[in-house]
């Protein structure tokens, strides 16, 4: 079916990997273009001028010599450019272009030439594995608990990853850090030991709507640890004790009746 200024791809089609849009005040958008004839122009200058060059210290004279040397540097100087407008981007990356501040494009991957005072950022688009550390949380019953966390991320809109956030990683741990801490604060330490699917699945949500601005969703939280601090914990394993207690001593009790 075809709408109004859309199509849908035909059966068998493969679909194209998400482009990251630029932010408010970008110049272009979509692929970068590349410099077609800028990578053979910079290797054959600095060619030939390394040849030339060559050629003028094999003449011997001081002015050849002088100019040689001086042919020679350029022509280095140019294969030093070709090496910096040079870029292979794996499969799984996204390398957004700026040149001067502007913002540009983004490069495809495979082998790509760009403009060399371009500067190149990629962006890993796997899921990534964030731990986050354990920390010492104050239950609503004032049950002191260690706990700690796993955070898978998937980076889906690179040019916000980039330019709307310092570190992507990091701003993510550490608002992952607060939300644990937040929500294992408002339950008791019951509620923590025995619900751990249903704080997961909160965290996840929390993390997923606050990371959106930064193209970043966080597909999963898993919660690691969940560990009682001293007299609290001492008090839950002395419960344990006695429960056994209690259970090995009723078949033991039954068969003395009998």
């Amino acid at each position: 079916m075809t709408g109004s200024g859309s199509t849908m791809p035909g059966r068998g089609a493969i679909p194209m990997p998400p482009k990251p849009q630029p932010v408010s005040g970008a110049t272009t958008t979509g692929a970068y273009p590349g410099t077609g004839l800028f990578l053979p122009m910079l290797l054959a200058v600095g060619i030939i001028l390394m040849a030339a060059g060559t050629y003028l210290i094999s003449v011997g004279t001081v002015a050849g010599i002088f100019g040689g040397i001086f042919a020679i540097l350029f022509g280095l100087f140019f294969l030093v450019l070709l090496l910096h407008a040079a870029y292979s981007i794996q499969p799984y990356e996204i390398a957004l272009v700026t040149v001067l501040g502007s913002y540009k494009g983004w490069l495809r991957p495979g082998f790509n030439v760009v403009n060399p005072v371009a500067r190149v950022i990629r962006v890993d688009l796997r899921t990534q594995v964030l731990e986050v550390p354990s920390q010492e949380v104050i239950t609503k019953d004032n049950s002191p608990t260690n706990v700690d966390a796993i955070i898978y991320i998937k980076v889906v809109d690179g040019s916000l990853a980039v330019f709307q956030v310092q570190n992507y990683r990091v701003a993510t741990l550490a608002l992952a850090q607060t939300t644990l801490r937040s929500v294992i604060g408002d339950m008791e330490l019951d509620e923590v030991l025995y619900n751990r699917d249903s704080i997961n699945a909160r965290l996840r949500d929390i993390l997923d709507e606050a990371t959106d601005k930064w193209g970043v969703r966080v597909e999963a939280v898993e919660i690691k640890t969940v560990d009682p601090v001293g007299p609290v914990k001492a008090a839950m394993e002395e419960q344990t004790a006695a429960e056994r207690q209690r259970r090995a001593a009723g078949p033991r009790s039954a068969g003395g009746k009998r």
